[in-house]
C-alpha cells in the first residue's frame, strides 16, 4: 500500500471514525496484500493455465428458502427487482426492544434492531417424513428446513425422492451451531433422549439419508461463514472421486434467539441501520440472517446421458486456510488471493472470461477492500483488461445468512443464468476510499443487465470466506446447450397425475402448478410435463388424475379445478387400498393395471398411446389402489425431465412453547418478563427495573402531543402492574392514588427509566406497597408518575353489569372514528393506527359511552403482552366526550392528572364497551369514573376517580397531587411549595387552612 492510503487511515482513527485497532488491522491487511503481489507474476504478465484437473459437476435441481422468499422463483423476483428483504425484528421471535441498546458495550444488548428472517421457519410438516409432533417440537428448526428442501432439490430434478433409495448418494451440509437447542434446554424441565437428535449437527444431513435410504457419505460441515461452498465443494469431489454417482449439498442457518446479535455486536460487526451496503464507503457491517439452500449435483457426463435438466456447470475451485495471519476471524489477502489463483491454474479458468463475481461483500469498512484487492491480484496474474467483469453480493439484499451464505451466492449465480441477467447489488453509491475501482477488472454492479450467452459459456465465480479461515471459491460456467431430443411421434393426449398426503396439500398443488403452467408452460412439452409429474414424483393417499390435449387445456382444467368444479375428464380418489389393502382387490387392480399399460404401449398399435378408453382406465386405477409403472407407460417416446413446482407441505407450528430466550445463554434474560420491563436490577436494598425506550415503540410513535412523542399515561399503570406481579410473585388486583407528575419525552435519544417499589415487606399488612417511575434528565433524577401497588381479587369489589343499551338511548350525539380522531388531532393530540380503538363514541349529560373494537388500519407490529396499552388508552379516551374537548372546548387539551383507583375485574375484551360518568368538576379539573365492559356489559376493568385537567401555560406544578401523603413527599422533595400544595387542595375542595397546616406538621 501506498503512504497516502496509510496517512488515510490514520487519519479516520485520528477522527475517531475507527479504532486504533481497526485501522491497524486494515493497514496490514492491504499491505499484506500489497507484498503478495510483490511476490507474483506482475499485473500485464499472463500467468500459465495448467489445466492439470477437471471438475464438470452439474447441477441438475436446487430448492432454497431466504428472507422474503418461500420458493426460488420468488427469490429471484426479488433479486432481479432489488428489494432489500431485511426488516426489523419480528416479535414472534424476540422483543426487540428487552435487547437493543445504541450503546455497543451495553451488556447483554445489541445495536443491530435488524434481520432477514425466513418465513414460517417455525413450522414443519412432520408426519410427512415420519417424524411425531414431540420429536418435531425438540428438532433443531435447522435441520426440519434441510430436510424439506432437500426433498424439494430431488424432485426439482425431475426425480422422485423414492426412486435414489438404497443408492450411494451423497449428504453434505453446511450449518453452524444453533442456538434453538440452548434456549431448548432452559425452557426444558427434563430432557428426553429425542433431544440429542434434534439439537446434534450430524443428525442434520443423517436426517435426509435416513428417510430416504440413502447410503452415500454424509457429513456436517462447519467452517463458520464458508460452511456451505465447502459443502458444495466437498461433494464434487466425492463425485469426481467415483464414491457417488449423485449429491445433495448446501446449507442452512436459523437464528432462533438474541444470543448471535449480541455475540457479534460486542465484535462491532453489525450494520447499526440495517443495511448491507458491500464495497460503498459507507459500509457498516452486515446485518445476521436465515437461509436454507440445496443443490442437487451428478458428473456432467453423468447428467447429459441420463437426460437431466442443467442449471450450470462446477468447472473447478479449491478450499484454503489462513494459517497464521493477523487474527483467528480475520480475512487474509494473501491466503484468500492464492486459493483464487490456484483454482483458475489448476482448472485452466481464463479470468477474462469470468463476466460476473458473486463476491463474499459483507459490507465492513476493513474486510471489503481486502477482498476487493486479492481478487483485482489474482485476476491481474492473467490479464490486463479493467471494468469487463460484474461483482455483487447477495449480503446486499437478505443479509448474511452465515452457514447459507455460499449455497444462497451459488443460488444467485445459477438463476442469472437461467433467465440471462445480472441482479442488482443494492446501496452502492460512493466506492470504498480504499478500493482501486478505476484500475481494476470489476465495477459494481447496481442495475439489472441483460447476461445474454455468447459465443463461449458465462462464467461466474463465488467467493466464501470463513470467519474461521477457511475459504472456498468456486467457477460455475453455462449449462451445454441442450441437445435436441428427437421426438417421434407424440401423443394426441396425456395424463396428468397429482398426488398429496393430505386434501389441503393437494388443492396447493393443484394452484402452484397453474401458476408454473401460466408463467413458463409454453416453454414445454406437454409429453414432458405428464412424463415428470408421473415418473419425477412420489405418490401419496389423496389423488387426482385428468387427460388433456395440450398446455392450453392444461391451463383450463386447472383453474376449473381452483374454482372448485369437476371437468368430466378429471377423477379424484384416496388410494386407501395403500394403506390397509385388501389382498384380492390390490392383486385385480395391479394386473388391471398392467394390463392397460401393456396395451397402451402396444408397438404394433400407433394410436394405442391416444386410446381414450386406455388413458380413461388408467387413470381411474391410478386414483384408486394401483401402482403404475410410469417408466415402461413412456418407454415407447422421447421425454425429458423438467423442473415443475415441488411438493407443498402443511405448515404446522412447532416452536419454544415460551420466547425465545434461552437464560443459560443470556443472563438477563430470566429477568425480561415485559416489553415495558427490560432488566430486573434488583437488590436487597430496594426492587427495581430498567427499561430503555427509543422513539420507535408503537406506544410511542402512535401517542404524539404538540407532534412529541410522549409515554402514554397508561404505560405508567402497566409498568407497576407488571412489577408489582414480578416482585411480589401473586397478582395485582388494583393501583391507588396514582399521580402523573411529569410527562416523559422521547424522541432524539434513547431514554433509560426504572421503576421503584417501596416497602418494609412486598405486600405487608397492609396489603399495599408504593412505586416510582422515573428518569434522569440532564444529571438530576426526575419522577414521572407515582403511587400504590394493592394486592386485591375481584372478590373484594366484584364485577358488576352495565345496560348498554339504556346508556346508549341517553347519549345522542355521536361521533365516529374519523370525526373523533380529527378534533383529537386539532386539539395537538395525536393516535396513531394502534391507539385508534373507538369505533363510535356516544356523548350525554355528564356521560359517554365508547364501542371499542379494532383499529381501521393494520397497526405497527407489537408483541401481544402490549395489546392492553390501546385497550386501556381508549378506555380513559371516553372522558373526552364529556369534558369539553370535543365541543366547544376543542382548542384545548385534557391531560392525565391523578388516579383514585383502578381496579381488574376480569379478562379484558377485544371488543366491547366503555363508559364514563363525571363525578365532579373543580375549575379546570374534572373527575370520572370509568368502566371497560365486555359487549354483554360484564363490567372487566373500573376506575375511579380519574382526574383530567385542561393543560394551562403556567398554573401549578405538573404533578396532579391530591393527598396529603403525595403532597408530603412532594414538599419534602423540594418539588412544590407550601402555597403550590395549598392551591392543589383548594381545588379539590379541601379545608385549605386545615389541610396545609396538617402537611406543615407532618413536615
Amino acid at each position: 500500500m501506498n503512504v497516502d492510503e496509510k496517512k488515510r487511515i490514520l487519519e479516520r482513527v485520528k477522527c475517531h471514525e475507527i479504532s486504533p485497532q481497526e485501522g491497524l488491522h486494515l493497514i496490514r491487511g492491504l499491505q499484506a496484500a500489497g507484498d503478495d503481489a510483490q511476490s507474483t507474476t506482475g499485473a500485464t504478465e499472463s500467468a500459465p493455465m495448467l489445466n492439470l484437473q477437471k471438475m464438470d459437476v452439474a447441477v441438475i435441481g436446487m430448492a432454497g428458502r431466504f428472507p422474503g422468499a418461500s420458493n426460488l422463483d420468488e427469490f429471484w423476483e426479488k433479486l432481479a427487482n432489488g428489494v432489500d428483504c431485511v426488516t426489523e425484528i419480528p416479535p414472534e421471535r424476540w422483543n426487540i426492544e428487552q435487547f437493543y441498546s445504541q450503546d455497543a458495550k451495553a451488556p447483554n444488548k445489541t445495536y443491530c434492531r435488524w434481520s432477514g428472517m425466513v418465513q414460517d421457519a417455525d413450522c414443519f410438516d412432520p408426519l410427512f417424513f415420519n417424524i411425531s409432533p414431540k420429536e418435531a417440537q425438540l428438532m433443531d428448526p435447522q435441520q426440519r428446513l434441510f430436510l424439506e428442501e432437500s426433498w424439494r432439490a430431488i424432485e426439482d430434478a425431475g426425480y422422485s425422492p423414492q426412486a435414489l433409495s438404497g443408492q450411494r448418494c451423497g449428504v453434505f451440509a453446511g450449518v453452524m451451531q444453533g442456538d434453538y437447542s440452548e434456549a431448548l434446554r432452559a425452557e426444558t424441565e427434563s430432557l428426553d433422549a429425542q433431544f440429542i437428535a434434534g439439537s446434534g449437527n450430524c443428525f442434520l444431513p443423517a436426517r435426509v439419508s435416513y428417510f430416504l435410504n440413502l447410503t452415500g457419505p454424509c457429513m456436517a460441515v462447519d467452517t463458520a461463514c464458508s460452511s456451505s461452498l465447502v459443502a458444495i465443494y466437498q461433494a464434487c469431489q466425492a463425485i469426481i472421486a467415483g464414491e457417488i454417482e449423485v449429491a445433495l449439498a448446501g446449507g442452512v442457518c436459523v437464528i432462533a434467539t438474541p444470543f448471535h446479535h449480541i455475540a457479534s455486536a460486542k465484535s462491532e460487526m453489525l450494520s447499526r441501520d440495517g443495511r448491507c451496503k458491500s464495497f460503498d464507503n459507507a459500509a457498516n457491517g452486515f446485518v445476521p440472517s436465515e437461509g436454507v439452500g440445496v443443490v442437487m449435483l451428478k458428473s456432467l457426463q453423468r447428467a447429459q446421458t441420463d437426460g437431466d435438466h442443467i442449471y450450470g456447470v462446477i468447472k473447478g475451485g479449491r478450499v484454503n486456510q489462513d494459517g497464521r495471519s493477523n487474527g483467528i476471524s480475520a480475512p487474509s489477502a494473501n491466503s484468500q488471493t492464492q486459493l483464487i489463483t490456484e483454482t483458475y491454474n489448476t482448472y485452466g479458468i481464463n479470468p477474462e472470461e469470468i463476466t460476473y463475481v458473486e463476491a463474499h461483500g459483507t459490507g465492513t469498512k476493513l474486510g471489503d477492500p481486502i477482498e476487493f484487492t486479492a481478487l483485482t491480484r489474482a485476476f491481474r496474474q492473467f490479464t490486463a483488461k479493467t471494468g469487463f467483469c460484474a461483482i455483487g453480493s447477495l449480503k446486499s439484499n437478505i443479509g448474511h445468512t452465515l452457514a447459507a451464505a455460499g449455497v444462497g451466492g451459488f443460488i444467485k449465480v445459477l438463476l442469472s443464468m437461467k433467465y440471462g441477467q445480472l441482479a442488482p447489488s443494492l446501496h452502492f453509491q460512493d466506492g470504498n476510499e480504499h478500493i482501486d475501482f478505476e484500475s481494476s477488472p470489476f465495477f459494481v454492479n447496481t442495475a439489472l443487465r441483460d447476461w445474454p450467452r455468447g459465443e463461449r459459456p458465462r462464467q461466474a465465480v463465488v467467493s466464501s470466506f470463513g470467519l474461521s479461515g477457511t475459504n472456498c471459491h468456486l467457477v460455475i460456467a453455462d449449462a451445454p446447450e441442450p441437445v435436441p431430443c428427437p421426438r417421434g411421434r407424440l401423443p394426441t393426449k396425456c395424463l396428468i397425475v397429482l398426488s398429496a398426503r393430505t386434501e389441503t396439500a393437494l388443492a396447493r398443488c393443484i394452484e402452484n402448478l397453474r401458476g408454473w403452467v401460466e408463467r413458463e408452460g409454453g416453454q414445454h412439452a406437454l409429453l414432458d410435463v405428464a412424463y415428470t409429474l408421473a415418473s419425477g414424483r412420489c405418490h401419496f393417499k389423496f389423488r387426482l388424475a385428468f387427460t388433456v390435449k395440450d398446455i392450453a387445456g392444461l391451463q383450463q382444467t386447472l383453474v376449473e379445478l381452483e374454482t372448485g368444479k369437476t371437468p368430466d375428464n378429471v377423477w379424484r380418489g384416496t388410494s386407501e387400498g395403500m394403506q390397509k389393502p385388501d389382498l384380492a382387490q390390490e392383486k385385480d387392480a395391479q394386473t388391471d393395471a398392467q394390463t392397460t399399460v401393456t396395451a397402451l404401449t402396444n408397438p404394433d398399435d400407433e394410436n394405442a398411446m391416444t386410446s381414450d378408453t386406455g388413458l380413461n382406465r388408467l387413470g381411474q386405477l391410478y386414483v384408486g389402489t394401483a401402482n403404475i409403472d410410469w417408466n415402461k407407460l413412456y418407454s415407447s417416446y422421447s421425454v425429458q425431465r423438467i423442473s415443475l413446482p415441488t411438493y407443498s407441505f402443511e405448515r404446522e407450528h412447532y416452536w419454544l412453547a415460551k420466547p425465545a430466550v434461552s437464560g443459560q445463554v443470556l443472563a438477563s434474560a430470566v429477568s425480561q418478563r415485559h416489553p415495558l420491563l427490560h432488566e430486573n436490577v434488583s437488590t436487597l436494598r430496594e426492587q427495581r427495573f430498567t427499561s430503555r425506550f427509543h422513539g420507535s415503540e408503537c406506544f410511542l410513535s402512535d401517542h404524539r402531543v404538540n407532534g412529541h412523542k410522549v409515554l402514554p399515561g397508561v404505560c405508567y399503570l402497566v409498568m407497576a402492574r407488571v412489577a408489582g406481579e414480578l416482585a411480589g410473585e401473586c397478582a395485582v388486583g388494583a393501583l391507588l392514588d396514582v399521580t402523573w407528575l411529569k410527562p416523559l419525552v422521547v424522541e432524539q435519544q434513547p431514554v433509560d427509566v426504572a421503576i421503584s417499589l417501596f416497602s418494609d415487606s412486598l405486600f405487608s399488612d397492609n396489603h399495599r406497597i408504593g412505586f416510582e417511575v422515573a428518569h434522569e434528565e440532564n444529571g438530576e433524577r426526575v419522577v414521572n408518575a407515582r403511587g400504590w401497588i394493592a394486592q386485591m381479587s375481584g372478590a373484594e369489589s366484584p364485577g358488576g353489569h352495565l345496560d348498554i343499551k339504556a346508556i346508549g338511548a341517553r347519549c345522542g350525539e355521536s361521533y365516529n372514528r374519523e370525526t373523533l380522531y380529527r378534533r383529537f388531532s386539532d386539539a395537538g393530540l395525536a393516535y396513531g393506527a394502534s391507539f385508534r380503538l373507538i369505533e363510535q363514541l356516544s356523548c350525554g349529560d355528564g356521560e359517554a359511552l365508547a364501542r371499542l373494537g379494532p383499529p381501521d388500519q393494520e397497526p405497527v407490529t407489537q408483541a401481544p403482552l402490549l395489546s392492553e396499552l390501546p385497550l386501556l388508552d381508549a378506555t380513559l379516551q371516553t372522558v373526552a366526550g364529556i369534558a369539553g374537548q370535543l365541543s366547544g372546548d376543542s382548542g384545548h387539551r385534557y391531560l392525565p392528572f391523578s388516579l383514585g383507583q383502578l381496579e381488574w375485574l376480569g379478562p379484558l375484551p377485544q371488543r366491547g364497551y366503555a363508559y364514563a360518568r363525571l363525578v365532579s368538576r373543580r375549575d379546570d379539573t374534572w373527575f370520572f369514573d370509568v368502566t371497560l365492559t365486555d359487549e354483554a356489559g360484564q363490567i372487566a376493568l373500573c376506575c375511579r376517580d380519574f382526574a383530567v385537567r385542561r393543560a394551562a401555560e403556567k398554573a401549578v406544578p405538573e404533578s396532579g397531587e391530591v393527598t396529603v401523603l403525595n403532597l408530603l413527599r412532594q414538599l419534602e422533595s423540594g418539588e412544590l411549595e407550601i402555597d403550590e400544595a395549598e392551591t392543589l387542595i383548594v381545588r379539590h375542595g379541601g379545608d385549605a387552612a386545615g389541610k396545609k397546616q396538617d402537611v406543615i406538621c407532618e413536615v
